[in-house]
């Protein structure tokens, strides 16, 4: 029975220090030099400006650039913009990654889709009608 008190009060004295050293050194932020680098943050969202998570997406913005002193900057991409660099991130990285995964061991196999899209064109029809209404079909073989 001693031994989880023991536990217990070690806990509490572990989180009393770091709590008193984070409030000493909260105070003493100073905005950082020219020379130093900042670091960025980028927040992605498929959400356009004005909906609930963007506005927390800024709000956190605020608070972590005016906390770092300067040293943090935060870039919100949302909506269109957001969608656009996934997009090309993914598109620019796949053959990358393809080539890693050769290396390793990795057969790659690139099916003919032309030979089957006929066939499965009713189920993935209806997919797009009931689970992924935001875009079509032919707008996904598009890009």
């Amino acid at each position: 029975m001693r031994s989880p008190k023991l536990v217990f009060i070690l806990s509490i004295a572990a989180l009393s220090c770091f709590l008193f050293g984070y409030a000493q050194t909260a105070s003493t932020v100073q905005p950082a030099a020219a020379s130093e680098k900042k670091t960025i943050i980028r927040i992605g969202s498929p959400f356009k400006a004005g909906h609930i998570l963007v506005e927390a997406a800024e709000k956190f913005k605020e608070l972590v650039e005016q906390g770092s002193g300067g040293r943090i900057d935060v870039q919100i991409d949302a909506g269109a913009k957001s969608e656009e660099w996934a997009n090309n991130k993914i598109k620019t990285g796949e053959s990358a990654i393809l080539v890693d995964l050769q290396r390793k061991g990795m057969q790659v196999v690139i099916p003919n889709a032309e030979s089957f899209r006929p066939k499965a064109k009713p189920a993935v029809d209806e997919l797009f009608k009931t689970q992924w209404s935001v875009t079509t079909w032919a707008e996904v073989l598009a890009q």
